[in-house]
């Protein structure tokens, strides 16, 4: 286990890490998005309404917008920096999504108004986690789904010193170099995410683990993580 007690991270990527951040993500957003269609499946369909917490440069719903034109996307992030990069991505890529300010753990949303919620490497920003699934709840139709990926801060060694390598080979030069390492610090564990569960009655989430994740679902039943 690379570290056994949370070290929390701030909200914001520093601006001098944010242009290589979002180059990045745009380069990888097509294979994170054709990920992210193949784990919700039929489940995401035309004429839904899908909204991204946390969405950073908004990589993944830009790409999945391509590949299901009908649906509506919503990108939200509490960084205005980081919802200026996802503005410069959408005109980049021509590709139409929503944009919206807002912060995970008081959702700017109205209730029982959402089919698909995502968050993608957001929850470790979280300090209140419990928050942040009590607006889960509230904004999620009845059999609607979440999915949520973030790091797991007990990760095998090996798994963390490889992606702690990648990670700084591409942003050696660059403010944000330590990162990857700030963020595995910061990610919960999913005993952590279980007990806050259970302390805020909440009900119908699942957390899943493998190597270097862990998520947490509700609507989902097969999974392959």
């Amino acid at each position: 286990m690379p570290y056994l007690h949370r070290i929390p991270e701030g909200q914001e990527v520093d601006e001098n890490a944010l242009t290589v951040f979002s180059r990045v993500a745009r380069w990888g957003g097509y294979a994170a998005a054709r990920r992210v269609q193949k784990i919700l499946g039929s489940h995401l369909a035309s004429g839904m309404n899908v909204l991204d917490i946390g969405t950073g440069p908004a990589s993944i719903p830009l790409y999945l917008k391509r590949f299901f034109p009908e649906a509506d996307f919503t990108g939200l992030d509490i960084s205005a920096g980081m919802l200026n990069k996802a503005a410069e991505n959408r005109k980049i890529l021509n590709i139409k999504i929503h944009l919206l300010a807002g912060d995970g753990k008081c959702l700017p949303i109205g209730s029982r108004s959402i089919d698909i919620i995502t968050s993608f490497f957001a929850l470790h920003h979280m300090e209140q986690p419990g928050d942040f699934f009590r607006e889960i709840d509230r904004v999620l139709k009845p059999g609607g789904v979440f999915l949520c990926i973030d790091f797991r801060r007990d990760m095998p060694r090996f798994m963390y010193h490889t992606l702690n390598f990648v990670w700084q080979c591409v942003f050696f030069f660059t403010s944000g170099r330590l990162g990857i390492r700030n963020s595995i610090q910061a990610a919960w564990r999913s005993v952590e995410i279980k007990n806050i569960l259970m302390l805020n009655n909440l009900n119908g989430f699942t957390i899943h683990v493998n190597p270097m994740e862990m998520w947490i679902v509700k609507g989902l039943k097969a999974l392959a993580v």
